[in-house]
């Protein structure tokens, strides 16, 4: 089985690099490749999720490559899964096939590059959520700003594509610094990035020490959440992006900041979460009430749901940070639901922005009544956005309003009455796209959904719905190593 982790790995970069040399017009062949490419690593991926023990806390199906050369510059080609990256390894393996399935019905320009790019995209988000060595998840944590600038700069739907692109490098690039110092701080007292022996077979760092990494740390990855004030990047991007890149940036990219707490944060330095815990409380409450009073002034769709999707992983964050059972499986719950829900509207979104060419929210009115299947389709996404019982973010909140009031109950009161305004924007939205009056002198002729823009939506819907009924999927395979974790950082405060 160690070997399917290396396959998973490799094919999407060797398909990108066959892609990427195939003639721009041999779309059927660009098409062939890409689509088989991400079916098999699905099919590895539900391998993977059949075959892993949940009983378990410890990583399973390592892969290990002896190299002499890697050895030189402190770095092991580690790969490996427990219960928390085997869920992000799954939703990336769900959310690709998407972005392939919908770049492929529309006319892009240098098809090859842009699926060529997708492919490694989709490799380095794999080996992110894969790499047992802190060295090499930095690497592949880098390796995504590459893509992504392309995908942005070039693909993008506006003259301002190029400033999001600036943006986003150099937001990203700033907050890599921080985490490469701490890297390097970890490789000079321990002299290995092994999270084994990090974990296991080390003495914890002095409290003092912790609390460098953990704010080195922690700047690094709060701007990929992004956490305010870090967050300015991500309103920009998603705007300019093309559908497939909002998808990308709102379902799994903003996933690795809260993933690299996971892995860095909470179990190499304890004590100095405990000691940041303020901090984080007061952080992601200003974040989660600015942000949602913000997407309540905006008049473009794609950045009301940045902003929503800037909430909701503060939200996210509290869970991780409540530091019991229910806040850090209901932020992995979160992290999914969110997934799903803001891809979903991004590429609603999308369908309006391909008919109509505006993204403004002035344009448009009483789409209930032109394009009756979009308004079912934005209404169940609206309400999995606000977590609707039912839905997959009803758990995950549920959770972490839980998980939350036990760790603090004074943060849990503000973090419940900034989920009301969730609500507020999330109705305030659909309520002015769907009802009132036609804007005719600003649109003459609506259609409505395609039969492969159906097929799309109806697949998310359905893992929505799936995930939403059956929580225990997701619950049940992050349970044992969900324990563990708050286990070792009972211990590493002790000690």
């Amino acid at each position: 089985m160690s070997s399917i982790l290396f396959l998973i790995l490799c094919a999407p970069l060797i398909s990108g690099f066959i892609v990427f040399f195939i003639p721009k017009d041999d779309f059927y062949l660009i098409r062939d490749v890409t689509f088989i490419t991400s079916l098999l690593i699905l099919i590895g991926a539900l391998t993977l999720w059949v075959k892993f023990d949940y009983l378990s806390s410890n990583f399973q199906f390592c892969y290990f490559a002896d190299n002499y050369i890697l050895k030189e510059f402190y770095l092991q080609f580690l790969l490996g899964v427990d219960g928390f990256s085997i869920i992000f390894v799954l939703l990336t393996a769900f959310i690709m096939p998407l972005c392939f399935w919908s770049m492929f019905n529309k006319n892009l320009i240098f098809l090859n590059l842009y699926a060529a790019f997708f492919l490694i995209l989709e490799f380095s988000i794999l080996g992110t959520f894969l790499s047992l060595d802190l060295l090499l998840f930095f690497i592949f944590f880098e390796i995504i700003l590459i893509p992504m600038i392309f995908i942005i700069g070039v693909w993008g739907s506006t003259l301002r594509k190029v400033r999001a692109m600036y943006l986003f490098l150099l937001y990203t690039a700033f907050g890599s610094v921080f985490i490469l110092f701490a890297i390097f701080l970890i490789l000079l007292e321990k002299q290995s990035t092994n999270f084994y022996y990090l974990f296991y077979n080390t003495v914890p760092f002095t409290k003092d020490k912790q609390i460098i990494l953990w704010f080195l740390f922690f700047v690094g990855l709060a701007v990929k959440i992004p956490i305010f004030p870090l967050h300015i990047w991500l309103p920009e991007a998603h705007v300019e992006a093309s559908t497939e890149g909002s998808i990308i940036l709102a379902s799994l990219l903003l996933k690795l900041g809260g993933y690299g707490f996971l892995r860095t944060s909470l179990p190499l330095c304890p004590n100095a979460t405990l000691y940041y815990l303020p901090i984080i409380y007061t952080f992601c409450i200003f974040g989660i009430i600015f942000c949602s009073f913000i997407a309540l002034r905006q008049n473009d769709l794609k950045k009301i749901i940045a902003y929503s999707s800037v909430a909701h992983m503060n939200v996210a964050v509290l869970g991780i940070f409540s530091i019991n059972i229910q806040g850090l499986q209901g932020s992995i719950f979160l992290m999914v639901g969110h997934a799903l829900a803001s891809s979903g509207l991004f590429f609603l979104i999308g369908c309006l922005y391909d008919r109509y060419k505006t993204r403004l929210l002035n344009y448009y009115g009483s789409l209930l009544q032109t394009m009756p299947l979009f308004s079912s389709f934005l209404f169940f996404f609206t309400i999995t956005n606000f977590s609707f019982p039912g839905t997959a973010n009803f758990v995950g909140e549920i959770l972490i309003m839980l998980g939350i009031f036990e760790a603090n109950t004074f943060v849990m009161i503000w973090a419940a009455l900034a989920s009301i305004l969730t609500i507020i924007y999330s109705i305030w939205l659909f309520n002015r796209i769907i009802f009132g009056t036609v804007r005719l002198n600003f649109i003459k002729h609506y259609t409505d959904l395609k039969l492969w823009e159906i097929e799309i939506l109806s697949y998310l819907t359905l893992c929505v719905i799936i995930v939403g009924l059956q929580p225990n999927y997701i619950l049940d395979i992050s349970y044992m190593t969900s324990m563990h974790l708050l286990q070792f950082l009972e211990f590493g405060c002790i000690a």
